[in-house]
């Protein structure tokens, strides 16, 4: 029998609400549309939720590759810009709730900043949170130490071990969960995407969809295989909470 992962990325202020640093296009009436979904996937269906943080934080940005494409700050970590604004505490009553917080668009990177001892922090929370990036915890602010993401993935997950089915709602589509879709289907994990609760940037950048929509994304050729082999497919709201 397939594990059944919910995979709920970036679903914070800053790209999903229309005042927030980097808004996402059309993200905000995502919102309430996934607390409905929530509220009604039935008790059972999904084996966990992994939800992802993008976070940062004033002294590592100056250095983050993403600076490149987003010059300003975004999510920065315990501000109102890098908390959640869907209803995790709802979710949670119907299947156990990780959360990992990464610095990257790609879940499945590493820090991309090597010089530990050039980073100062304004909390112990920060600093914390910092050195717990790309692990996953029962922690929603992710300051609990918790299990590196490779060893969750193999240990909780199965990933590579069996059949996986991720099912992946969030921002942005044709950024982060562009990355995360690539990642898990080149573990060997089935993939749907719900058309209905994501939303994308649209962009110019080479190996990116320039509409930004999902099914722009899923045409890119990089994709194309794992489409023909019915290893990716886009799925509707209806479908996300069938058995």
């Amino acid at each position: 029998m397939a594990t059944r992962i919910l995979d709920v990325v970036d679903m914070q202020f800053d790209f999903m609400k229309s005042n927030g640093g980097l808004y996402v296009p059309n993200a905000e009436p995502l919102i309430e549309r996934t607390n409905d979904f929530f509220r009604s996937i039935p008790r059972g269906l999904y084996d966990l939720a992994l939800i992802k943080y993008d976070t940062h934080f004033p002294c590592e940005y100056q250095n983050s590759p993403e600076k490149a494409d987003f010059p300003d700050i975004h999510c920065p970590y315990g501000a109102q810009g890098w908390e959640l604004v869907v209803n995790d505490a709802e979710l949670a009553q119907r299947m156990p709730v990780y959360y990992m917080a990464k610095n990257t668009f790609d879940m499945w990177q590493k820090n991309p900043i090597s010089d530990r001892a050039q980073m100062f922090f304004d909390t112990d929370a920060e600093e914390q949170a910092y050195d717990n990036l790309y692990h996953v915890t029962r922690d929603r602010q992710v300051l609990q130490t918790g299990e590196l993401r490779d060893e969750f993935m193999r240990r909780v997950v199965k990933l590579g071990q069996g059949d996986v089915e991720v099912t992946m709602i969030g921002v942005a589509s044709d950024f982060c969960v562009h990355d995360a879709m690539m990642g898990y289907l080149q573990r060997g994990a089935h993939v749907r995407v719900v058309a209905d609760l994501v939303a994308g940037i649209g962009t110019p950048v080479p190996g990116r969809a320039p509409k930004g929509t999902i099914g722009d994304v899923i045409n890119l050729p990089v994709f194309q295989p794992y489409v023909q082999n019915k290893q990716l497919k886009i799925i509707s709201l209806q479908d996300a909470l069938k058995p």
